[in-house]
């Protein structure tokens, strides 16, 4: 007992001896990093929400999804004969609650299952765009509905056709990734009456919108983390990689080189600036002379498009004017 009471006073005292005396001030926390500049940098955590999806993830489901948008904007443009742009709106993490929470009442939630991986995911399309569809289909004009309704069971049905086919062009997005086929198992208007996972789960949101006639209209997936996880593994990603980087045919690349040097141009060089007042600007005459903020001697800018490309000096090749080019702007550099 002896022993340990005088080991709490040992290490009493050894505390007290780091602990500044009097009323000198402690740095504060946030000094710290200046202080060692060995540590590394901290990173926001959210411990409730954590990301759970690596770049090489988000840039795949990314390539995906802009695959499967352009897809589905030609095949809705030509069965509704009139152009539909479909655009990647965001690709969201969310808790299967925080989606239901989301999604609009009423609206159009088709469930569909992928058969092979054993996971069912959600289908959210907007019942004006539903609407929208079969006035176009039937021959009409397509005016746009006014507010959105709880659909007809021959609304549901006509929609769920033309569901196979945009599964089907989400199938094709996916094949270079993973083999995927989809089909339709239910229908709910009201997302609180589905559950495919637990609310606490994480899933991925896919939105998109969908243009027509100036008018907006939205689609949305959502997939849950565990058919990702199996869909897009370190194997996928490796394969989809190693694809993309592959070597272009030679005579293809003969063919590119030959071309894009073929390509023209605008090279426009600028030879200074200068800042005028709008009452001296209305008042240029023929004949009058703009000082410039540059000396002839300084370099000069050279713009290919609106691009920066090179520094260079003022000269002359027999009896033209001429650039001499100086310094190459490094096309690697954001600035």
């Amino acid at each position: 007992m002896a022993t340990a009471d005088a080991g709490v006073q040992s290490a009493d005292a050894v505390a007290g001896s780091t602990r500044p005396s009097g009323n000198v001030d402690t740095a504060p926390l946030a000094d710290a990093p200046r202080r060692s500049a060995g540590e590394r940098r901290v990173d926001a955590y959210n411990f409730r929400q954590p990301r759970i999806f690596s770049h090489d993830q988000i840039r795949l489901l990314n390539y995906v999804h802009d695959a499967f948008a352009r897809g589905l904007s030609v095949f809705l443009s030509d069965r509704l004969r009139t152009i539909v742009e479909v655009r990647v709106d965001a690709i969201e993490q969310l808790s299967y609650a925080q989606y239901v929470s989301s999604c609009k009442k009423p609206t159009a939630l088709f469930v569909a299952e992928e058969a092979a991986l054993g996971h069912k995911m959600v289908f959210e399309v907007d019942p004006l765009f539903i609407l929208f569809n079969l006035e176009k289909s039937l021959g009409g004009e397509g005016n746009a509905a006014s507010h959105a309704r709880h659909l007809s069971r021959i609304e549901q049905r006509f929609m769920s056709k033309i569901l196979v086919r945009i599964m089907d062009e989400l199938s094709s997005a996916w094949g270079e990734i993973a083999t995927m086929k989809f089909h339709e198992t239910n229908f709910e208007s009201n997302a609180e009456f589905i559950q495919i996972i637990p609310g606490t789960e994480p899933v991925l949101v896919s939105r998109f919108r969908l243009i027509a006639f100036s008018t907006e209209y939205y689609f949305n997936v959502c997939y849950p983390y565990l058919m990702l996880r199996q869909a897009v593994g370190r194997t996928g990603i490796k394969q989809w990689l190693s694809r993309s980087k592959r070597d272009v045919d030679a005579n293809i690349r003969d063919q590119y080189t030959h071309h894009l040097g073929e390509t023209q141009v605008e090279l426009r060089a600028e030879l200074g600036r200068a800042r005028l007042s709008l009452g001296d600007v209305k008042n240029l005459q023929q004949g009058d002379v703009i000082p410039l903020q540059t000396d002839s001697k300084d370099p000069i800018n050279v713009f290919i498009a609106d691009q920066l490309f090179c520094s260079g000096r003022i000269g002359k090749v027999g009896r033209h004017m001429a650039v001499g080019v100086s310094v190459v702007k490094n096309r690697d550099s954001n600035e």
